[in-house]
């Protein structure tokens, strides 16, 4: 064989190498980068959790206030509506927020479309209702922990330290 060949060779063999080498490290930059970018995203998420969960907690000690001062149930609601008003631009605004979590907040709206027409919930004793309503805000929240907490795992998991 010539010295030309042997050359050509050895240069192909050099470039199949370098492009390896090369493509090696833009995927483990990529993967890097991807990673990052998760972690970003679950920090954001559990940042509007712990927003809501915060606004939760205001807005139903503001209506158990009002039960305490003998509001009628229906008053007190909508100072709660405005509240929970609050928590879905929270969640909109974490545009990175799970399905899970805006689906639990929605879970109160459908519920008070349940019985907002119910003429049976509304001929209950204002504490009957207040109760019910108040169930439903508590699974919400316990729900809106869970997650909490799940995203706390997950980011120990990628930095077990």
């Amino acid at each position: 064989m010539s010295e030309t060949i042997i050359a050509g060779v050895i240069a192909f063999i050099g470039a199949i190498i370098g492009g390896a080498i090369t493509l090696a490290g833009v995927k483990m930059t990529i993967d890097q980068s991807n990673e990052k970018e998760m972690e970003s995203k679950l920090h954001l998420r559990k940042h509007a959790v712990d927003k809501t969960m915060n606004q939760l907690i205001d807005a139903r000690e503001k209506l158990l206030h009002r039960k305490d001062a003998g509001e009628p149930f229906e008053g007190a609601l909508g100072g709660f509506l405005i509240s929970l008003k609050k928590v879905e631009g929270i969640i909109d605004s974490a545009a990175e927020s799970s399905r899970k979590v805006y689906q639990s907040v929605l879970n109160i709206e459908l519920f008070l479309d349940q019985i907002r027409y119910n003429q049976e919930f509304y001929q209950r004793p204002e504490k009957e209702k207040f109760s019910i309503f108040d169930k439903e805000v508590l699974n919400c929240f316990l729900f809106l922990r869970e997650q909490k907490l799940e995203m706390i795992n997950e980011l120990q998991q990628r930095h077990p330290n």
